[in-house]
């Protein structure tokens, strides 16, 4: 509303419109599509339209400079300063200042200092209020709530400790644990940038080999994600802490939490994990080895040599199909080969490759899969409806979701572990360790139980599945009301609500 007695709307078959509050009249248009939050402030109709604000003034219609949005991250909302002089955003990066006139984004709070900078977090509605005081209403896990932001003279500009994490690559389940844990300590600045990050240039070895160096010298990162590091090597070097007086094993699936425990300590701790999974006919599911799964592929083939089998096929592919489920075999504990083992599923891959004449299925259906689908068998049942099975390395329950209800619509469907030449499988997912020399070995620790607790846990992040028992149970619960199995979509027709 502004102070001419007008209101402006954003509508989504004219644009941005201006009315008249006596007449209710139209008055004008602005030439911009509907778009996303508008504000009147000082004369000045500010609004988002994709990555910049556009700025026109009311008294003329003329519009002014864009302004970029400096380094957001998700969803941006505004707000007029109570004095009208300037305008505020607010994303997940953190709450800032635009003179009207002025030239540069002034930074009020730090969003990786506090929860915004959470992944689970959403903004979705912004208030500034007097005195450097701030409403953000978020969206976190389902759940609406407001912060409420104001300026305290007795908290340090700057942390006065820096706690740093290293990771390969990205991590929500750490970015989440960061935001809880910075939440609590404003004293402590929780240093994290991935080395694999979008603009890098460095490779895996590079990265590993510089860290090795850092590590072995007595220096290096205080907390440290181990996936894709040799943990056992830095086991055996005394690089890691004991973890053990931070895991409460009453709490945690203790099988994953023991990874790897060695002589009564835990050297290191999976903050998630994954499942190697396969969905389909309930004969393959039965398949309780590598073998019998050829046996029963090459039954299901020679029945119908006509029907398309695999979705991959080729032996390099099959290979990283298997390797999972199947490797844990080849090894002794001394981490020596195991030849037999090993020669027998390098035969299994080469029957399982030798089946692919008539196997290739079109772009169109392998574009369909989902990305955590590995691969797909496809069999006739004679009726003209196609059998596939799906193996996944099952990350999330959302995962789970689509072929969940797809078994209840089609008989002889279920799902099962993927077992191989071992059993039981699971993969550890953001493995995390502390740097023994690390002078803020304390705070490392606390980093460590932060991520492991269920406030961070109860999150899915498709990331994996949670350590943390309670946080497991409660998202393995049906999410959906009687009568629907999640495959259901709602849709306004002629006017109307329906639900197909």
């Amino acid at each position: 509303v502004t102070d001419g007695g007008e209101v402006i709307a954003s509508q989504y078959d004219q644009g941005i419109v201006r009315y008249s509050l006596s007449t209710g009249e139209e008055t004008g248009e602005f030439p911009i599509p509907f778009c996303g939050d508008i504000l009147v402030c000082g004369g000045t109709l500010i609004v988002i339209e994709g990555e910049m604000i556009r700025q026109f003034d009311l008294s003329t219609g003329d519009e002014g400079n864009n302004i970029p949005f400096d380094g957001s991250v998700g969803p941006v909302t505004l707000s007029t300063a109570p004095d009208e002089k300037s305008f505020l955003r607010c994303d997940s990066s953190g709450i800032y200042r635009w003179m009207l006139g002025g030239n540069i984004w002034e930074r009020l709070v730090d969003g990786s200092l506090t929860s915004l900078g959470m992944p689970s977090v959403n903004v979705d509605g912004f208030a500034a209020l007097k005195d450097n005081a701030f409403f953000v209403l978020i969206a976190d896990d389902d759940r609406y709530q407001p912060l409420y932001f104001s300026y305290s003279a007795d908290t340090p500009t700057a942390p006065s400790q820096e706690l740093s994490i290293y990771s390969l690559r990205s991590s929500d389940t750490v970015r989440q644990a960061i935001g809880v844990m910075q939440a609590k300590n404003p004293d402590l600045l929780l240093r994290y940038k991935p080395v694999l990050s979008g603009d890098s240039v460095i490779t895996v070895s590079d990265a590993v080999r510089s860290l090795n160096t850092e590590l072995l010298a007595g220096k290096g990162p205080d907390v440290l994600v181990l996936d894709y590091l040799p943990v056992s090597s830095y086991q055996e070097r005394g690089v890691l802490a004991d973890l053990s007086s931070v895991l409460d094993m009453d709490a945690l699936c203790p099988n994953i939490a023991r990874t790897y425990e060695k002589d009564g300590s835990v050297f290191a701790v999976p903050a998630r994990f994954a499942v190697p999974q396969m969905w389909g006919p309930q004969e393959a599911g039965a398949a309780e080895s590598f073998e019998a799964f050829v046996n029963w592929a090459e039954k299901v083939q020679k029945d119908d040599p006509e029907g398309k089998l695999m979705l991959e096929s080729v032996p390099v592919d099959l290979i990283g199909e298997f390797y999972l489920t199947c490797s844990p075999a080849w090894r002794n504990e001394d981490g020596s080969i195991r030849p037999e083992e090993f020669a027998d599923f390098l035969t299994g891959i080469q029957r399982l490759a030798s089946l692919r004449e008539g196997m290739e299925i079109s772009e169109e259906q392998r574009s369909a899969l989902s990305p955590n689908v590995k691969s797909m068998i496809w069999s006739s049942t004679g009726t003209g409806e196609d059998l596939r099975i799906v193996t996944m390395l099952s990350q999330s329950f959302q995962n789970m979701a689509f072929p969940d209800a797809v078994t209840d619509l089609r008989e002889n469907i279920g799902f099962s572990l993927m077992q191989g030449q071992a059993k039981d499988v699971y993969v550890p997912e953001c493995v995390l360790g502390v740097n023994a020399a690390s002078p803020l070995a304390d705070r490392a620790l606390e980093f460590v139980r932060t991520a492991l607790s269920e406030k961070v846990q109860r999150t899915d992040f498709s990331d994996g599945y949670p350590v943390h028992l309670k946080a497991l149970e409660d998202g393995a619960a049906y999410p959906y009301k009687e009568g629907d199995d999640g495959m259901q979509i709602q849709i306004y027709e002629g006017g109307e609500e329906r639900w197909l």
